[in-house]
């Protein structure tokens, strides 16, 4: 009975699985640098990619101080407490001064909150882009709000944008803005000066206005058309601007160009005394120095091992899977999770030009490959700069040898499987990412506590298990010990097309066939014995063997089989160990070519690549976005340099993109009979003129259709049980 139990329960976690997978959710996470329980650690925009920071400005203030108590003598566990005057964790943010990106409007305070840009407030100074714009007075979007401060109401509110792009609107295309709003030009008088505007949020007209941008000697007035609005507490405020440059009455079109457009959202965020954000709440705020602090109160956190807590909205805290000691205390760090689409930057920590040397390795840049579990991760890049002028507005990363200013380098550290049993492997961080080097022939301690004999098994199954000997390294696919049930009519699936399928097991249940397939072509078939008694890693282990370039008959994919069972109808087998690398190998070979940089010297024994900028000198100046290496850039701010000024900021980065959800497919039509076909004589097509000077054109891709699971999971996982019974029922 308790046998028959175990199957129905993983039945069940089959169907639930099934039921997950329609669901995922693509994701970007970006973490802080990693500290331990046993010390104090303080976040900054520096130390941490995911507080707000404007590098071209220097905008950003967000800091938060964890104070960890009581560590246990092992190093496992330790306490944020809650107590006051004794809060483990503290938050706070200043909001700054920021021009407008469309400088004559002026300058307002924006302020980093729950690593988001906020607005807080309008400002009243002159700046010298307004008088360099010949805007003199008082800004015009301070001197047009009646309160101009969010933060004396306890709010503050979202950036959705601040731009000075140039664009056209026409008559049939709208200015389209955040949160279903869209500026119109329903009509221009015939002078072409008198521009009537419509705002409209969710296709409901909330606004309209004359304004004047093409006469002459117009002013900020007659140019910029604004709307304003109750937030919450706070009356007649702007959440949107536009700045129009000027006006064309056409024949039968209405053109405006605009060169400005700034928007807050039109829903506050409160930040009023005891607000509560997931464990933080707000302590206190002050208008008029525009800062927020935050702590923990009434939410004591335990640090302990394996666990990812939410802190606050979108930052959360992650603790390793350790085994901690006094010594070697429980490592730890915070996060910030992006899950709506768009491309992010995880930068590195800022540097400028008046440092000559700056290092970057997974600890300052969140980029960097990094296993917080079995702390792996040692990639690290050294900027050297040379030639840097007085005013440190520009410098050189030199190219000559003996003094190359870029210098690159990774070591493979070793890193249990997953099925802890099969040993060891070397993993390297390499480009960011990832990869494998080797199998290696050193025996672990979970092998001794398993009992396992003799080399360990992959390593002891590969002809060549180095692929550094030959100058290449490959992506790590899938390193799992998740349990899984694999049926005669569900195979395993793997990466890059191939599935590993149970075709039959013999009456007895021992002998187990199964078919390795890659894109549907059978590739590798094999018997495997994972039931019978005393079976060892040879009887329960399927693999797959085959040459990655210049490297032989090296393990692409190994599969651990707990057990089988043999149905009346279905065969059912248990996985409980995966591991996958990519049949496609990157090559590291001398003189090898990534970006800017290359490879100078690969070590098989050591497992170590250095590169450098070989034949590639990179010029810093201000504004700028060079390629460092694929998929990691350096980013220059868009700054004045020059006597007085600060040293020109960079940092380095990685993009990473969340790609839109495909559309929901159009409901299918009702049952209606459709009219019979009419005998039309077509016309002639008219004739289409040849595309002239069409560049950058792209074709958009065809997304595949979502797949509605319907009930043939349930009768599959009821088959599964009947079955399971059955062969229960025999066996007893």
């Amino acid at each position: 009975m308790k046998r028959l139990t175990a199957i129905t329960l993983t039945g069940l976690m089959v169907l639930f699985a099934m039921a997950m997978t329609g669901g995922a959710v693509s994701e970007v996470l970006v973490r802080g640098t990693v500290t331990n329980i046993s010390v104090p650690n303080t976040w900054d925009y520096k130390s941490f990619a995911g507080f707000y920071y404007d590098i071209d400005k220097d905008i950003g203030t967000e800091q938060m101080i964890f104070t960890p108590t009581g560590m246990t003598p092992d190093g496992t566990t330790a306490t944020l407490s809650d107590k006051e005057g004794a809060r483990g964790i503290n938050y706070l943010s200043t909001g700054q001064t920021k021009n407008f990106k469309f400088k004559a409007w002026g300058s307002y305070m924006v302020i980093g909150f729950l690593a988001e840009r906020y607005f807080a407030a309008y400002n009243t100074t002159t700046t010298q882009k307004m008088i360099d714009a010949g805007e003199i007075g008082t800004p015009y979007l301070y001197d047009k709000s009646t309160n101009r401060n969010l933060m004396t109401n306890e709010q503050i509110s979202k950036v959705i944008e601040d731009s000075d792009t140039e664009r056209t609107i026409t008559s049939a295309n709208p200015l389209k803005l955040g949160e279903g709003y869209q500026l119109d030009v329903k009509s221009i008088d015939v002078d072409g000066n008198k521009v009537y505007v419509e705002l409209t949020k969710d296709g409901a007209v909330v606004d309209s206005k004359v304004i004047q941008p093409s006469i002459n000697n117009a002013g900020m007035g007659d140019k910029t058309y604004y709307y304003k609005k109750d937030l919450g507490d706070t009356k007649n405020i702007i959440p949107i601007a536009v700045h129009f440059k000027n006006a064309f009455r056409g024949a039968d079109t209405n053109i405006a160009t605009i060169d400005g457009v700034f928007q807050i959202s039109d829903t506050p965020a409160p930040i009023k005394a005891d607000q509560q954000y997931d464990k933080m709440s707000i302590r206190n705020i002050d208008p008029s120095k525009f800062t927020i602090l935050m702590d923990n109160k009434d939410n004591q956190i335990s640090l302990s091992k394996n666990k990812n807590s939410q802190l606050m909205q979108n930052i959360y805290i992650k603790t390793a899977d350790q085994d901690a000691t006094g010594l070697s205390p429980l490592r730890y760090y915070i996060y910030k999770k992006y899950t709506e689409p768009g491309t992010y930057e995880i930068r590195g920590t800022v540097t400028d030009l008046s440092q000559k040397t700056t290092i970057w390795t997974p600890m300052n840049f969140a980029g960097f490959y990094y296993d917080i579990d079995k702390n792996i991760g040692n990639e690290q890049v050294t900027f050297d700069l040379t030639d840097t002028d007085t005013d440190f507005a520009t410098a050189t990363l030199s190219d000559k040898e003996g003094a190359r200013g870029i210098i690159y380098t990774t070591t493979a550290q070793n890193k249990d499987f997953k099925f802890k049993t099969w040993g060891s492997y070397k993993k390297l961080g390499f480009l960011a990412d990832p990869y494998f080097a080797a199998y290696n022939e050193t025996r672990t301690t979970k092998m001794e506590a398993a009992n396992q004999p003799g080399i360990p098994y992959i390593a002891d199954k590969s002809k060549n298990d180095n692929l550094m000997t030959n100058e290449q390294v490959t992506k790590i696919i899938e390193d799992s010990d998740t349990e899984r049930t694999v049926t005669s009519a569900a195979p395993l699936k793997l990466g890059e097309g191939y599935e590993l399928a149970v075709k039959s097991i013999d009456v007895k249940g021992n002998k187990v066939y199964v078919e390795l397939s890659k894109d549907g072509a059978v590739v590798d078939s094999k018997v495997i014995q994972p039931s019978i008694d005393n079976a060892l890693m040879s009887d329960k282990t399927y693999y797959y063997k085959k040459d990655l370039g210049d490297t032989k008959e090296i393990v692409i994919i190994a599969a651990h089989f707990k057990n089988a069972f043999r149905g009346s109808d279905t065969d059912i087998a248990t996985v409980d160990g995966v591991f996958q690398i990519s049949d496609t190998s990157s090559p590291i070979k001398v003189d090898q070519q990534y970006g800017k940089m290359s490879i100078r010297r690969v070590d098989p024994s050591t497992f170590t690549i250095t590169m450098d900028n070989k034949d590639n000198q990179v010029t810093l100046s201000k504004n700028k976005v060079t390629e460092l290496m694929t998929g990691i850039f350096i980013k220059t701010a868009d700054q004045d340099v020059g006597a007085g000024q600060k040293a020109l900021r960079y940092y380095i980065y990685k993009s990473a993109t969340i790609e839109a959800a495909a559309p929901a497919p159009a409901p299918a039509p009702e049952n209606v009979t459709a009219p019979a076909p009419v005998n039309v004589t077509p016309e002639k097509a008219p004739e289409v003129p040849a595309a002239a000077n069409v560049t950058n054109v792209t074709k958009p891709v065809e997304q595949p259709k979502p797949v509605t699971p319907g009930f043939e999971g349930i009768f599959a996982i009821t088959g599964l049980m009947a079955v399971a019974y059955l062969v229960l029922g025999r066996r007893k």
